[in-house]
């Protein structure tokens, strides 16, 4: 089987798994967010350290967390996960001019890292949820829209690396290629949903911004495994890799779209 015809059955499996995520009660939604936010932090830590106890630590205190933000509604969040995506971008700039691949960070750094990377994400899935049902389709339309343009046009035209250093797969003609799908799915959604309180130039504009943040999330985490020399998260889901190969642009894409909702009049 080749790797293409895996990553489409197990995009199938996923969109299966999100179709039952985002029509289900909101109790049910909230658990089934914190199953996805468990599993992604067990592979986290588990890029640091193979101790299973350790691990399983790590997993559980971003849960309790990620509880903690929803009884306390900390909508907050958002602003903070915007900073540390500013500062993540940041992060990737040194990184392309000063690669360290095989360099680990701290135990502390790489704890960091894991909760503001993954706790905010969770949240701010759950204040998108409270805009609608159909911001989550959305959200989640998009962000297999920039992975599936990127492949695609990356793997057929790609000639000229996006950012080698981080992700040598990119090119810049798979972003193109992301952004031609990103804009592509919007306009089908936009009669689908039949928004009217924005034009459809206006939500491909959306779109894009949401899109371009989801590809940062991903070099994010083609840094970090280059950092820990893995190249994989995990090797849950065949053609992908594991939980947070497959999620990694919700970590950035998410917030985004959650502070794009805070500020877009209804």
């Amino acid at each position: 089987m080749t790797n293409f015809v895996q990553r489409m059955l197990s995009s199938f499996a996923i969109l299966l798994f999100v179709a039952g995520v985002t029509f289900v009660k909101i109790q049910v939604f909230y658990v089934l967010i914190g199953m996805m936010l468990a599993a992604s932090a067990f592979e986290w830590s588990n890029l640091y350290t193979k101790k299973t106890a350790h691990n399983f630590i790590f997993s559980s205190i971003c849960v309790l967390l990620y509880c903690l933000a929803v009884y306390f509604d900390c909508g907050w969040l958002v602003y903070i996960s915007l900073i540390w995506w500013a500062l993540i971008f940041i992060m990737l700039g040194c990184y392309v001019k000063h690669p360290t691949p095989g360099l680990k960070w701290s135990r502390i750094t790489h704890i960091a890292h894991g909760i503001m990377l993954l706790v905010p994400m969770a949240m701010t899935l759950v204040i998108i949820r409270t805009f609608g049902i159909e911001y989550l389709v959305i959200l989640f339309v998009w962000v297999w829209s920039t992975d599936l343009g990127g492949y695609l046009f990356g793997m057929n035209l790609g000639k000229h690396k996006l950012l080698p250093a981080v992700s040598p797969g990119k090119s810049i003609e798979g972003l193109l290629g992301s952004l031609i799908v990103v804009a592509a799915s919007t306009s089908l959604l936009y009669y689908f949903f039949d928004f009217d309180s924005y034009s459809l130039l206006e939500y491909i504009l959306v779109a894009i911004i949401v899109s371009l943040f989801a590809v940062i999330g991903d070099l994010y985490e083609s840094m970090v495994k280059r950092r820990f020399a893995v190249k994989d998260s995990g090797s849950c889901i065949p053609g992908h890799g594991g939980m947070l190969d497959r999620f990694d642009s919700l970590t950035a894409a998410a917030p985004v779209l959650a502070a794009l909702l805070f500020f877009m009049p209804s």
